[in-house]
């Protein structure tokens, strides 16, 4: 235990004397945690729908004016042609006699020309269109005195539907993957790129000690940056405990041994920082990003590549973020991701000195 001590002070006092690079560790975190949580959106708004009302009728009138009201889209004349040239993504075309077939209790028929080449802001114009006509209908049964039945939606854990309370928690999983990785390799794979770990071999430091020791120093930073990314997450997403907080900080602390002992294991692979950085970037971060729920549900992923993601710390802390934050479920959700962040944890560290046991003997 001594050792691993020594070992882990001289790190830190290492990292201590490079200022930059001591900068680095809370400033970069902190940067990539605000970034991802206000950039990222699914959120379509402001979307371009031009109209072609060929009734011309208080009532078609009525319907155009529900669309605008909506402040999903941006209503404008316009043709076929014009979405064709890109100008607007839709387009709403009311024909003759719309009025009359509703006074008489038939159906008024609409149609709607949606540019399909981006499948998202498609869908979201479809579905709001029929969100629109539905609220329509509902008010012209209400002023005949027959209203059909409406469905009442109340929104739980998030009444407000804010997309950045669901993007925030995912940012916040993965800065903690990467920031903290990303130190740790660059410290172990500094070691051979300049010689150093000749003196590690030939001291009586085991494969073991050595690990552990850096995996200290760098853990102790990387409950920093969590406590750095987690304080501006209060400030600026409003992060709060729905339920007891032991899940999610007994599940952190996991996470970041994850964390380290995954730059751990690529800093012993690699051979130089450079290569090592481009590895942390590629596994952790672009994973992470995609494979993780962080933009769309684990289930949207084709079958076929799924299974990746039960090998990505950062889905199962995502899951147990966003418990934390929005629903309050307890330990009755987080047993599983808890577990499976520390089979991950062991897996990486013991492929890490596996490949440093080998690395001992190389010629």
């Amino acid at each position: 235990m001594k050792h691993i001590l020594a070992q882990a002070r001289k790190e830190l006092t290492q990292l201590r004397r490079d200022r930059l690079s001591l900068a680095l560790a809370f400033l970069f975190p902190l940067g990539l945690f605000v970034l991802f949580g206000k950039a990222i959106t699914l959120k379509v708004s402001n979307i371009g729908i031009g109209v072609e009302d060929l009734d011309n009728t208080p009532l078609s009138r009525a319907y155009l004016e529900s669309l605008a009201a909506s402040q999903r889209f941006r209503i404008a004349a316009g043709s076929e042609r014009d979405l064709e040239a890109g100008r607007i993504r839709g387009v709403v075309i009311i024909p003759p006699g719309f009025e009359r077939n509703l006074h008489r209790g038939a159906p008024g028929a609409v149609q709607v020309l949606v540019d399909g080449s981006d499948a998202n802001t498609a869908t979201v114009i479809g579905y709001s269109i029929q969100a629109v006509t539905h609220a329509f209908r509902l008010r012209l049964a209400r002023e005949r005195a027959s209203p059909p039945v409406g469905p009442q939606i109340r929104m739980w854990y998030n009444p407000g539907l804010e997309e950045e309370q669901n993007f925030a928690p995912g940012a916040l999983a993965l800065v903690l993957i990467l920031a903290p990785a990303l130190l740790t390799t660059l410290a172990m794979a500094r070691e051979p790129e300049q010689g150093t770990v000749i003196q590690v071999y030939a001291s009586s430091l085991t494969a073991n000690q050595w690990l552990l020791g850096k995996a200290l120093a760098y853990y102790l930073v990387a409950c920093g940056q969590f406590a750095v990314t987690f304080g501006a997450g209060r400030v600026l997403f409003g992060f709060h405990f729905e339920g007891p907080a032991g899940p999610l900080l007994a599940g952190t602390l996991i996470y970041l041994g994850c964390a380290v002992f995954f730059g751990l294991l690529v800093g012993a692979v690699m051979e130089n920082q450079s290569a090592a950085i481009q590895l942390v970037q590629f596994a952790g971060f672009l994973f992470s990003l995609l494979l993780s729920g962080l933009i769309f549900p684990v289930s949207n992923i084709p079958a076929s590549i799924r299974w990746v993601s039960w090998v990505v710390p950062a889905r199962h802390y995502i899951d147990l973020a966003r418990d934390a934050f929005l629903r309050g479920s307890g330990w009755d959700l987080a047993a599983q991701p808890i577990a499976a962040l520390a089979v991950l944890a062991l897996l990486f560290y013991g492929a890490g000195r596996m490949r440093l046991r080998r690395m001992q003997f190389r010629d």
